[in-house]
């Protein structure tokens, strides 16, 4: 029974997280921390956050999630979540208001007791006086700022149930004096239909004996029997109509008493959960106990289907409830006392989001408040540094969270300090190493992948400075550029632009023609993509025009004399005329090239070379016809 009542207590959590969030889903959602052993940036901070929760009931405020008895649920604004609870802890001791407005709420529910402080049973009569008396606290309880007018809810709805009543009574009244009117109605007109049917009777025998007869039904009688029935008809009407307000009238009462009282639950104001429920018991019969609001959403949570939710049972939730938050502030009071201080701000954390309107959670010592703040304060000041991967700050302020709290578990963190930290150094070492053979792709790796881990590390520093005083380095790789550069090998100097760039970085001349052979041999590499991408749609006329194109940039290039072997296998024909009406317009044959570009066009007809081609050599014909006719 205890698991069953803890389970629904955590479904109305999840409905009230999702009332409070604003969509950012807010929905009911469960998550677990990624397994992983890497240091990258997703899992560190994972990592890091996992190292903070003492146990599977914790709060998140980066997430802005409540972990509770083994399921994950969403608080709503992490920042509103972070700034409530710590002006909870910033606030001061319980004024004499609010200990004067618990102490009305504890008489509130006394009176509402059927048990009197002897532990017997109250009297028909006093119960209904401590009603009263209970009815009459809910005002004076509405006075206090704390209350937020929830005292004055059940109030308003506990008069509307007495005056509904009262008007049931005069409406009572009402219908027995209709029903009165309807049985001396029917007997009117049951008195003149037999008199009517005497007349109609002697009527027959006058008639056969030969007497004048009088008239059966005289037209007085007609007209009084007509209003006689419509009369009769208005007043079951109103009967009709007046037991139907009566009804609707007591059903949409119980309808706003009972969403009322299961929006308190929501809101975690149980105490006025537990007064509402027993002013409904006090007013409605225990046939009208049954839950009308949210019976279908209670229904899914219930794991008896044959269960059917009850005011009853909201009460019963919110007392579980009640004793819940007693239970966490009591471990919260416990833990303090024996010096375990984080594990006492991880109870407070739990505690507060359950239940921060309860006397027990306001109350709680300021001093013991502001101790757990600085070190909140100190906890959300050492995981801001570990996102930001500053360890050396971490491990300064995980030194001064350990002289604070002497529970909170350091080792966790420090293992992931140490571990990027030796990780990082590995990775400059690595940079090093590859920088003294000369690979110096590897070795921006390896410092981006140093830097990642630790952005802080001083040894990235110490390899910068380093790196840029090797001059001899910059010495051997001149000499190799100049001889890739004289023998007109681009594919080489673009494959080893990297380690070229930092011998030559100083020298323009240099700079200059590796800029040209790079940006050339960039041009040739994305003309041979679309070559490889025409070839792959099976387009090698496409293919062959980005030959011709990529030729113009740096026809040397020997990845390029390769791709042009095997498109021109695949488009023999094409390449063969264009290369001929090349040949002819160059000796000056224009008619002979314009029929080559023709008949290159019909078996490509989105040739871009064709159509330059053909407007090339139409411009040379209609230029030599020109002059020869001058």
């Amino acid at each position: 029974m205890k698991y069953l009542i803890t389970f629904l207590l955590v479904s109305f959590l999840a409905t009230l997280c999702r009332a409070q969030a604003p969509v950012q889903g807010s929905s009911q959602e469960v998550r677990m921390a990624p397994a992983s052993t890497t240091l990258d940036s997703n899992t560190l901070p994972a990592m890091t956050n996992k190292a903070f929760n003492t146990d599977s009931d914790s709060v998140d405020f980066e997430e802005g999630l409540l972990h509770w008895k083994g399921r994950t649920f969403n608080l709503g604004n992490n920042r509103v979540m972070r700034a409530r609870f710590e002006r909870y802890l910033s606030s001061p001791d319980a004024n004499e208001n609010e200990l004067a407005y618990s102490q009305v709420l504890k008489e509130i529910e006394q009176r509402l007791s059927l048990i009197n402080e002897n532990n017997e049973a109250k009297t028909s009569e006093k119960a209904n006086t401590e009603l009263f008396e209970a009815w009459k606290l809910l005002f004076k309880a509405g006075e206090f700022p704390v209350d937020n007018g929830s005292s004055l809810i059940i109030a308003n709805l506990v008069n509307n149930a007495w005056r509904v009543r009262n008007e049931g009574k005069t409406a009572a009244v009402y219908n027995d004096e209709l029903k009165r009117q309807v049985t001396n109605l029917q007997n009117r007109v049951l008195q003149g239909a037999f008199w009517d049917e005497s007349k109609a009777k002697r009527y027959v025998e006058d008639t056969k004996d030969g007497k004048t007869p009088a008239p059966p039904v005289s037209p007085n009688r007609v007209t009084q029997a007509v209003y006689d029935t419509e009369q009769l008809a208005e007043v079951k009407a109103s009967i009709a109509a007046l037991n139907t307000q009566t009804a609707s009238t007591g059903i949409q009462l119980k309808l706003q008493f009972q969403s009322q009282i299961l929006q308190f639950l929501l809101q975690r104001r149980y105490q006025h959960t537990i007064m509402g429920a027993a002013f409904y018991g006090h007013l409605f019969k225990g046939s009208q106990q049954g839950l009308v609001v949210g019976e279908k959403q209670l229904a899914e949570f219930l794991p008896d289907s044959n269960m059917k939710p009850t005011v009853n049972l909201l009460e019963f939730m919110a007392r579980e409830a009640i004793r819940d938050v007693g239970i966490g502030m009591d471990t919260v009071r416990n833990t303090y006392a024996n010096g375990d201080l984080y594990a006492s701000l991880e109870r407070l954390q739990e505690t507060y989001f359950l239940g921060e309107y309860m006397p027990n959670v306001v109350q709680f010592s300021s001093e013991k408040k502001m101790n757990l703040l600085t070190l909140f304060r100190q906890t959300r000041e050492l995981q801001k540094l570990m996102d930001f991967k500053d360890y050396n700050g971490a491990e300064s302020v995980v030194q001064d969270v350990q002289k604070r709290a002497s529970d909170f578990q350091a080792s966790p963190i420090i293992t992931i300090i140490n571990t990027a930290k030796r990780s990082s150094n590995l990775a400059v070492l690595k940079a090093k190493q590859a920088i003294g053979i000369g690979q110096f792709d590897k070795a921006e790796q390896a410092i981006m992948e140093a830097t990642k881990l630790w952005p802080l590390n001083p040894e990235i520093m110490q390899f910068s400075e380093k790196l840029a005083t090797q001059s001899d380095m910059s010495n051997q790789g001149s000499r190799i550029f100049d001889e890739y550069f004289a023998s007109g090998d681009y594919r080489k100097i673009f494959d080893k632009r990297s380690e070229f760039a930092a011998a030559v970085m100083k020298d323009p001349l240099r700079s200059a023609q590796l800029k040209d052979a790079v940006d050339k041999i960039s041009q040739v590499e994305f003309l041979l993509a679309q070559i490889r991408e025409a070839l792959t749609q099976n387009n090698p006329y496409f293919a062959w025009e980005m030959i011709l194109q990529a030729e113009s940039v740096y026809p040397n290039d020997l990845e390029l004399q390769r791709s042009k072997a095997d498109v021109s296998v695949r488009a023999s024909k094409y390449a063969q005329l264009l290369a001929d009406a090349e040949r002819a317009y160059t000796q000056g044959n224009q008619p002979l090239a314009l029929l080559r570009y023709l008949d290159a066009k019909q078996i490509y007809p989105a040739s871009k070379t064709s159509r330059i081609g053909l407007e090339k050599s139409a411009q040379a014909l209609l230029k030599n016809a020109t002059e020869s006719r001058l």
